[in-house]
């Protein structure tokens, strides 16, 4: 009875190990459109290029890659999925972005919330990312 009891506890501690993200490190290009309310038309459709890896999984915009005032103050990771916060100090006040993306080995799709620095609602940017090859 002790030897079943021990067992049903062992077995009922969950599995904390982070499993392996489906992705493979390299040069990705990020294709991304941007919704923002009041606009009246949507904003056309941008691309880049990022070296992405297993210790950098957030695809930044060209703004939080040259800005040395945003800081990542969260990430975590469940299965394929990251999700995270920034936020970004600049001249109109301070910028929040929250994410997530789901990654599928070559590609991802997701989208980024930001608000603040003087915009008038919440902007939504959708992100889908295509693996190039290895980073330059």
């Amino acid at each position: 009875m002790k030897r079943l009891l021990f067992l049903s506890l062992i077995l009922a501690i969950p599995n904390f190990a982070a499993a392996a993200i489906d992705m493979q490190p390299g040069e990705w290009e990020i294709s991304s459109t941007m919704e923002m309310p009041g606009m009246p038309m949507k904003m056309p459709a941008s691309s880049y290029t990022q070296c992405l890896t297993e210790e950098d999984l957030i695809p930044k915009s060209s703004q939080q890659m040259d800005n040395s005032q945003c800081k990542i103050i969260s990430q975590e990771q469940h299965g394929g999925t990251v999700t995270w916060e920034i936020v970004c100090d600049n001249p109109q006040g301070e910028m929040k972005s929250r994410g997530e993306i789901t990654y599928h080995g070559t590609s991802f799709s997701g989208e980024v919330k930001t608000s603040g620095g003087g915009m008038p609602g919440e902007m939504l940017q959708k992100m889908d990312g295509k693996r190039l090859g290895p980073c330059r």
